[in-house]
């Protein structure tokens, strides 16, 4: 063998290594690194690392979640909180809150839709209005986590007006009449509203609060008191302990008004007064409210706005 067909094999038998090196290379790019999603959009950990490991994207407007490498993601999604009923009304629902690990995305662009807490209801003797629901659609408009919007208080009327089904069901209003010991249903897994109590005397049935995220609404008491709104759920997903989606409280004309539930959730009035608004990011639902007079006076609050948490290993 001459000595140019030594220096050839040679360099034939060292490029095989370099070969393999490079297929290896090759086949990690967009990967993640073995599964380590990355990915842009939204506030990246609150400006403050709580885990060297892993990063979270908080929404609390709508916009987009833009993978580059794919993986598994763990999810907090609440919808929108719902308004109170207005007139004797229960307790508006909070929207539903759903959390887990093992959501799957793969490169691409989410859109990530925060849902809106009600609008404010300025019409008297009117159940309250729904919360809008929260969500993220991959790239071909498909849902890949959906999350109910609240459903609204009952109002005053004969035999009492059930709440409105949603994400976590609405608290029925009432006056003087049957009980219930159930108010607006969840169509969504959630908890549902508490209904309205037997009292006879006019204008004193304790109408139910709204269903919470952690909770049912409480129901109304035949003494008089109205229902407090469930309380939301917990979650530490960014590092904090934080408690949202407070069901609405009750409304009561001559008996006591009660508390939202913990988490944003506004009280009822009692006797006039606007119930205040949910808590902004919690997807809390706003008390009853009781009209007095001008009903322009006594209108119930907006729901909160939802919010929507991701976290993912990146390294």
């Amino acid at each position: 063998m001459s000595h140019r067909d030594s220096l050839i094999k040679t360099n034939k038998e060292l490029s095989k290594p370099m070969d393999l090196m490079n297929v290896g290379f090759v086949g990690n790019v967009g990967s993640g690194g073995g599964g380590f999603v990355e990915a842009t959009g939204g506030n990246v950990n609150g400006g403050t690392v709580v885990d060297t490991n892993y990063k979270y994207h908080t929404f609390t407007s709508s916009g987009n979640f833009v993978v580059i490498a794919g993986g598994e993601l763990e999810y907090l999604v609440i919808a929108g909180g719902a308004g109170g009923g207005h007139s004797l009304g229960g307790g508006g629902g909070a929207g539903r809150a759903k959390t887990n690990t093992g959501l799957a995305v793969t490169p691409q662009t989410y859109t990530v839709t925060i849902g809106a807490g009600a609008t404010q209801n300025n019409t008297n003797g009117t159940v309250g209005i729904d919360g809008n629901d929260s969500y993220i659609q991959n790239s071909s408009s498909v849902d890949i986590i959906r999350s109910n919007g609240g459903g609204g208080g009952g109002m005053s009327g004969a035999g009492g007006s059930q709440g409105r089904a949603g994400g976590n069901g609405g608290g029925d209003g009432g006056y003087g009449g049957s009980s219930s010991a159930v108010g607006g249903l969840s169509n969504d897994g959630g908890y549902n509203g508490g209904g309205s109590s037997i009292y006879q005397d006019t204008g004193n049935t304790g109408c139910g609060g709204g269903g919470g995220s952690g909770e049912h609404g409480v129901i109304g008491s035949t003494n008089g008191t109205s229902g407090r709104g469930g309380h939301g759920m917990t979650s530490s997903i960014d590092g904090n302990s934080t408690q949202r989606g407070g069901g609405g409280g009750a409304s009561m004309w001559n008996g006591t008004a009660s508390a939202g539930g913990n988490g944003g959730g506004t009280a009822g009035n009692r006797g006039g007064g606007n119930s205040g608004a949910g808590g902004v990011n919690t997807g809390s639902g706003s008390g009853g409210t009781t009209q007095v007079g001008n009903s322009s006076l006594s209108p119930p609050g907006q729901g909160g706005s939802g919010l929507i948490i991701l976290r993912y290993q990146f390294q």
